[in-house]
Parts: structure tokens; sequence; C-alpha cells
């Protein structure tokens, strides 16, 4: 697990290749994140294996691994990758009861539902719905998830369904945004 990291810790150098999906990449970035800082922090790429590997395409990594050699794979990282440093997000999510404008803000009722960390960008509408139903879906029947092409399948059927059921419909009515502590 991520505990292996430890081991390397003490060197002056290293490069961690983390192999899996967006899920997978945010584990081990958080892990690395949560670690002291007196411990180095080393640059980490991504070997696509994952369902949609998201942040492996916004990189330029592409969308999946092609099955080349795996030392091909990371001698090609290692002599053609740059470093690109990853925005961190902390999100939380509150039930906020009675704040209709920016003013009524200082006067609600709030509740903390879930705080989550995202690298780079999150999805709030249709495509959040479609990710978290398919990962509900996947958490609660793991045995059925055994290809990425049998989970883009189960994805597109996920998807299909929260298009035509709408529950994103009239969204702007059911969602505020306030961004350090303004009503967006």
């Amino acid at each position: 697990g991520v505990d292996t990291i430890k081991l390397f810790s003490s060197l002056q150098k290293y490069r961690i290749i983390v192999g899996g999906g967006d899920g997978t990449i945010a584990w081990v970035l958080n892990y690395l994140y949560n670690m002291p800082e007196s411990v180095l922090k080393p640059p980490v790429s991504i070997l696509p294996l994952g369902t949609g590997n998201d942040l492996a395409q916004v990189l330029g990594w592409g969308n999946h691994y092609g099955g080349t050699d795996v030392i091909d794979y990371i001698m090609d990282l290692n002599a053609n990758s740059n470093y690109t440093l990853l925005d961190r997000w902390q999100i939380s999510f509150y039930s906020i009861q009675n704040a209709r404008k920016k003013s009524d803000l200082q006067q609600v009722k709030e509740t903390l539902i879930k705080t989550s960390i995202m690298y780079n960008y999150f999805g709030l509408g249709l495509d959040a719905k479609i990710t978290g139903d398919f990962d509900s879906l996947r958490r609660k029947y793991p045995y059925l998830f055994k290809s990425r092409f049998g989970n883009k399948f189960f994805y597109s059927q996920v998807g299909t369904a929260d298009l035509f059921i709408r529950g994103c419909k009239n969204m702007h009515q059911k969602v505020q945004i306030v961004c350090d502590g303004s009503l967006v």
C-alpha cells in the first residue's frame, strides 16, 4: 500500500508511478500531502489503468495504458515528462437553510454533510451525479467491475439512466455556491 512510500522517504531523489485511475491517484497524493513537511515530496507519474483517467488525460499522458512494455513506458515518462503543479481543493458540502441572498449568509443554519479533497477540478451537476452513482454501484457490487471495458459499459448505463431521470433538473434552485464566505 501507500505505506511503502515511507521506505523511500529518506532518499534524496525518487519518483512515484501510480498505476490506477483518478481515485487511486488522489489517494496517493493525499497520503503525500499529509506526510511531515520534513519529508521530500517526490514527483508522481500516472500509469492510467482506471476507467476514465481524467487527470492523466488533462496532463497529456493519455486515457489508458496501451499495453506496451512497462519498462519502456517508465523510461519514456522519465525522459519526456514535464513537472506540473496541481491545484488541491478542499470543498465542504453543507445543508443550508434560509439563505436566498448574500446578506442572509451570516444568519443561516448550516449542517456539514461532507468534506472532500480534489485535484484541479470538480464537477457539479449531471457529470457529478453520474460519477457518484457509478462509484456507489462499484462499491456495492465490486465483483461486477473487473475490466475497463465493463466499467465503461456500466458507466454508460448509469449515465443514460440519470439523463432520462433528470435528477439534476432545476439544480440552480437547490444549490448555492459559497466561495470564501461569499455567495457566488
